[in-house]
């Protein structure tokens, strides 16, 4: 698939447009080595790999069971690794100061059967397979880390979208899933959603959101949070949809006093949208 240049559907004969600007493809570049080059020339602190490609997982994903599933998906773990060491090999060669992180998703370490829609055991499938490219993430003067995207989860048991009954709310999703990346031995940290998710939709299904409360927040940060090296949060200057909804700046300190206790960094404030 070529930016700019028409892909025929192998499975259904179907033709459209890929979107985006060919470019690179006329001047034959490498996009992920001119990525490096631009982070180097800003002056950048790293580079995040945030790799969200589920139609790549569902359209190239391999028959276990039946017809009806479940699959595997190793032609994505393929790509996502692929992706990962072109850039890593640039860092190398190019601008070896500089960090890669990744944005990894919540199911990502979780092993078991997968029935599509998600990266469901991508990055334990790369850690087993390519060790050097996760480690490089992960450990090191190169790592900015494996971030957890462990949040814009849902409650929705009709959908079988709670690891299991007895997981559904945001503190024990959050546990599972950032227990799968321990159990895998993947240095990780813990993701953490400012104000209203992305997903359940907020207009079709709010009833099934779970947004980070000041009571989560707590819980995450005293439990979960405190076996894990760093946290993130998504995104700084992101509005709380609700009053009990926890702050960037609640968000921030309480990471900071649990990975970083004692620091006057976690006296810090991170300023509302409307100031700035």
């Amino acid at each position: 698939m070529i930016p700019g240049h028409t892909w025929t559907d192998s499975k259904t004969g179907i033709s459209t447009m890929v979107p985006g600007n060919p470019l690179y493809h006329h001047l034959k570049r490498d996009p992920y080595q001119d990525i490096v080059y631009l982070a180097r020339d800003l002056n950048a602190t790293g580079i995040d790999l945030d790799y969200e490609e589920f139609w790549h997982a569902d359209y190239f994903k391999y028959q276990a069971g039946g017809a009806k599933g479940p699959w595997t998906l190793p032609q994505t773990v393929y790509k996502y690794a692929a992706i990962a060491k072109d850039i890593q090999l640039n860092i190398g060669s190019l601008a070896p100061h500089l960090k890669m992180s990744t944005a990894a998703g919540a199911v990502g370490a979780w092993s078991g059967k997968w029935w599509g829609g998600n990266l469901k055991g991508v990055w334990l499938h790369a850690d087993t397979w390519y060790p050097e490219i996760v480690s490089f993430m992960a450990k090191g003067a190169n790592a900015g880390g494996i971030n957890v995207m462990s949040y814009d989860l849902s409650d929705d048991e009709k959908y079988h979208e709670c690891p299991s009954t007895s997981i559904c709310t945001l503190p024990k999703q959050v546990a599972f899933y950032l227990g799968t990346y321990k159990t895998a031995n993947i240095v990780a940290n813990v993701g953490y959603e400012v104000g209203t998710p992305a997903y359940p939709s907020p207009t079709h299904d709010k009833s099934h959101q779970l947004p980070l409360t000041k009571t989560d927040l707590s819980q995450i940060t005293s439990g979960t949070q405190s076996q894990h090296p760093g946290g993130f949060m998504w995104s700084l200057f992101k509005p709380k949809a609700e009053m009990d909804n926890a702050s960037p700046t609640e968000v921030a300190q309480a990471i900071c006093n649990v990975v970083m206790k004692g620091s006057s960094r976690c006296t810090g404030t991170i300023p509302a949208a409307s100031d700035l």
